[in-house]
């Protein structure tokens, strides 16, 4: 039987009750770590407390690189992306368990949960991300394969020794440890340029999460809250004259793990963390702000999605402003957006989001007030002093290793 006739007869067996806010999430069965993941897909719904799922936040990758996992004994075809992640999830089950208190994994996947086929389906299950994500027990970030080189620096940054020098190292300003360099190349020049920092969909997934989100990198696993603190406890720049060249050295040994890619493609960790935190305090982002930090060096495979993957995040009388219906042209969304802009927050587009915007010409038929989100230029790493947050994230020699 072909893979998307599996998928067709998968979901018609589990039709969704859009009015009790249901929704498939995945259970993980225990497997071979050479054979493909077996599943079981069933249906739960949101109303349902305490939640019962953890959320993957991952990038899909190309969609001519596929794999097939099994799901309710169906074999069903998905990108390898989506299919290495669930294998690693699957296979360091154990280690798995220390963070999510938990051996088998049930979780929702959006590539297999929604019917992508359906744009029914699609347009109602997007309008429930923001509580999908909100309501999950995890949300777990799949950066991506690791390698020794990752492997390494994620042991470090959980080890309690490290963190403690990395206390040592922001009061005292000491040289720094070959280890302590290493691992700055490593996050910086590895795990920053991943191609997860600059999608759309997971800047809202990681905002949602309610606790810690968990980033996944082969068969590591750190929380968010310890990736933080040694993102901001080593410094932006070394300043002894031997350290630049050590870090150079560092960064050749590195060589077969780094990654391709520009960080001024990708959102400042920082930034992410602190949007996150403005969130949290107000429940919603002002509807600039989105545009402002959000939308900027952000890409998406179907041009809607980058404005349907930020509605979780908006005020509600906003967020009833915007149609998700995938049968709508790009333009016409934007379109719907722009009217909110110019008609409800004029002052602050004007003053803050009229240099960042760009417009379409005059020869597609929509209004020249209309932004083009879809051709934005890209801009570098916001800067995460301007974002607003009430209070500090942490005094700097706090440790969140140290116990009592």
């Amino acid at each position: 039987m072909e893979p998307s006739n599996n998928k067709r007869n998968l979901y018609n067996d589990l039709p969704l009750d859009h009015l009790r806010r249901g929704v498939r999430v995945l259970v993980i069965h225990e497997g071979r770590s050479n054979g493909p993941v077996e599943c079981s897909l069933k249906i739960v719904s949101l109303d349902e407390v305490p939640a019962c799922f953890d959320a993957l936040s991952y990038v899909w990758g190309n969609s001519n690189e596929t794999k097939n996992i099994i799901v309710n004994h169906l074999s069903v075809t998905v990108t390898k992306s989506l299919a290495k992640a669930l294998e690693n999830l699957r296979d360091h089950s154990v280690s798995r368990a220390q963070i999510f208190d938990q051996l088998t994994l049930t979780i929702w996947v959006d590539a297999v949960c929604i019917n992508q086929d359906d744009l029914l389906e699609r347009s109602q299950q997007v309008q429930m991300i923001g509580d999908i994500y909100s309501s999950a027990r995890h949300v777990v970030i799949w950066l991506g394969d690791g390698d020794e080189h990752t492997d390494y620096a994620l042991d470090m940054m959980n080890s309690t020794n490290f963190q403690e020098g990395l206390s040592d190292l922001a009061i005292s300003r000491r040289r720094p440890r070959q280890e302590e360099i290493m691992v700055d190349v490593i996050f910086k020049q590895v795990l920053c340029k991943s191609k997860w920092w600059q999608r759309v969909w997971v800047r809202q997934e990681f905002i949602l999460a309610t606790k810690e989100p968990v980033f996944c990198c082969g068969a590591k696993i750190i929380l968010w809250d310890h990736l933080l603190y040694c993102f901001l406890s080593l410094p932006r720049s070394w300043n002894y004259p031997d350290v630049e060249k050590r870090w150079d050295d560092c960064r050749k040994k590195v060589a077969s793990s780094l990654v391709n890619g520009d960080a001024n493609n990708s959102i400042h960790p920082f930034s992410l963390h602190r949007i996150r935190e403005s969130y949290r305090q107000r429940g919603a982002l002002p509807f600039c702000d989105i545009f402002r930090y959000l939308l900027q060096n952000s890409t998406a495979t179907d041009p809607r999605d980058l404005v349907y993957g930020m509605l979780g995040l908006l005020e509600q009388q906003d967020r009833n402003q915007i149609t998700v219906d995938y049968k709508l042209e790009p333009m016409q969304i934007y379109q719907q957006v722009g009217y909110l802009l110019w008609k409800q927050h004029a002052k602050q587009t004007l003053s803050e989001l009229l240099p960042r915007l760009d417009f379409h010409g005059i020869d597609n038929g929509f209004p020249s007030w209309v932004p083009d989100f879809a051709s934005q230029p890209i801009r570098g790493w916001r800067d995460h002093r301007t974002i607003h947050a009430t209070r500090p994230w942490r005094k700097q020699s706090e440790n969140p290793f140290k116990s009592g």
